[in-house]
């Protein structure tokens, strides 16, 4: 009986772990709005990797977590930064890029063998897939 109570917990902190999504840490600083880039990451449906929430972040900070079909968008400051993708409890899957102001980035989340990683895409290969997702608000905890 003790084998089924642990196989129990087990299996149900499993189903659970990964559930994350949204602000998971704190967006980045944009201390002028007018000079900042927007930065739009899309999670399309993929059958790998589904029930896992994908840890979004900023110059090595977790920012957000997404889930499948969802997409969200933030500010970021203009300059060399790097942006990343990890499942949980695994390295930052980082990118080097330098954002120019008042540009709009789009990301695809794409799912590895072992780890997440981040697609550049144009607004045109964007486009559909935020038709077709959930927006994912970041809002700080109250």
């Amino acid at each position: 009986m003790k084998i089924h109570r642990w196989l129990f917990v087990v299996i149900f902190a499993g189903m659970f772990s990964g559930c994350a999504s949204g602000l998971v840490g704190k967006l980045p600083e944009v201390p002028d709005k007018n000079n900042a880039s927007e930065i739009i990451i899309i999670r399309p449906y993929n059958y790998m990797a589904s029930g896992t929430s994908a840890y979004v972040s900023f110059d090595n900070n977790d920012v957000l977590a997404i889930r499948v079909v969802q997409y969200a968008k933030f500010l970021a400051p203009a300059g060399n930064h790097a942006i990343g993708v990890r499942y949980p409890g695994f390295p930052i899957n980082n990118m080097e890029m330098v954002l120019t102001p008042k540009m709009k980035y789009y990301f695809g989340v794409s799912v590895g063998f072992s780890n997440f990683s981040l697609i550049p895409k144009t607004e045109a290969e964007a486009l559909p897939y935020i038709e077709t997702s959930n927006y994912m608000p970041l809002e700080p905890p109250k």
